[in-house]
């Protein structure tokens, strides 16, 4: 029996109620189907601030845990560095102190020199005030 023969062996009072019962079913399943607005939006808002805020101070605590151990081995180090620097024998006396070897004055002065020539060659002439 085919769907057109089916209906049409209903009566006209019978497709009458069928109907709008059929839409009225539909309506409803679509509503329940559709995106409903949070009852509680302030609730959400609530519980959303109090996770934020307990990652903020978990983050926290971990920073501070690991500046704390930070902390430590840096002043370890410089405990370990300064015993060593303790541990060294005094320098030998010497008569006269030790001469400084000579700075390399004149090639710092060219080579400084060169550094600004390259500059001001980059530069372009300079416009005339005006």
């Amino acid at each position: 029996m085919t769907p057109a023969r089916l209906w049409s062996g209903f009566g006209e009072i019978a497709k009458l109620l069928l109907l709008p019962a059929l839409l009225l079913a539909g309506l409803l399943l679509l509503d329940r189907c559709s995106d409903k607005p949070d009852p509680l939006p302030g609730q959400t808002a609530r519980h959303d601030e109090k996770a934020a805020a307990a990652s903020a101070q978990a983050i926290g605590a971990g920073v501070v845990a690991r500046n704390a151990d930070a902390t430590i081995h840096v002043d370890l180090t410089t405990k370990e560095v300064h015993d060593a620097f303790q541990s060294l024998p005094p320098a030998a006396p010497t008569a006269e102190p030790r001469a400084l070897p000579a700075a390399p004055v004149d090639r710092l002065r060219d080579r400084i020199n060169e550094g600004v020539a390259r500059a001001n060659g980059a530069a372009g002439p300079a416009d005339p005030a005006g």
